[in-house]
């Protein structure tokens, strides 16, 4: 039987592809993991990559709970897993899982919306390394191995945060770094906003 969220979820992405005018996607998230209509959506996901409409689908805030959930009624796995992750959300349970699963980590606030360029060891390390805070912070997430986009309407802060491939974090400083871990959210805990799937 299909349902109404399958058919949304199909009609949904053909208005957003010819808005975009384009023929395939490189990569479609489900934003949060909601009980209500996410295998529905999901199955709608799988035919799209099936179909080569899709090159990858995946999943945006999903704790560990929710993709065990997820992963005894798809044949799918998400590639990717869009999560909040900065110095202040370190998350390693939830990125280890990801790692060890094949789940590609994506951080989405991965500056924590500017709360961590005001951190004293991240300015220390920072100037050791003639560098800002931002270029340590986005080098720390790359040398995890997380995908990063960082967020910037500035073109010279642009420039700035992809001038980060001329230098290395020493284990020392990664550490440090791990170590101003608040477990501070810069939005919504997916736990509380839904529970389970």
């Amino acid at each position: 039987m299909i349902s109404k969220a399958y058919d949304t979820t199909l009609s949904s992405f053909e208005r957003s592809m010819k808005k975009l005018e384009l023929s395939q996607l490189d990569l479609l998230l489900v934003h949060w993991p909601s009980e209500a209509h996410f295998f529905d959506t999901w199955r709608a996901f799988e035919r799209l990559y099936d179909e080569k409409l899709v090159r990858a689908i995946g999943v945006s805030n999903f704790q560990i709970e929710h993709l065990e959930k997820i992963a005894t009624k798809v044949h799918i796995i998400p590639a990717v897993n869009q999560i909040g992750i900065h110095p202040y959300l370190t998350q390693y349970p939830l990125k280890k899982y990801l790692n060890d699963h094949h789940i590609a980590v994506e951080a989405w606030s991965s500056l924590g919306r500017g709360d961590v360029l005001k951190d004293e060891t991240s300015e220390e390390i920072a100037k050791r390394y003639n560098k800002s805070i931002a270029q340590v912070i986005l080098r720390w997430h790359l040398q995890q191995a997380a995908i990063i986009i960082p967020k910037s309407s500035t073109p010279s802060r642009i420039e700035q945060n992809a001038d980060i491939y001329d230098f290395s974090l020493s284990e020392s400083d990664m550490k440090k770094i791990d170590g101003v871990n608040k477990d501070r959210r810069r939005g919504p805990d997916p736990d509380e906003v839904y529970p389970t799937i």
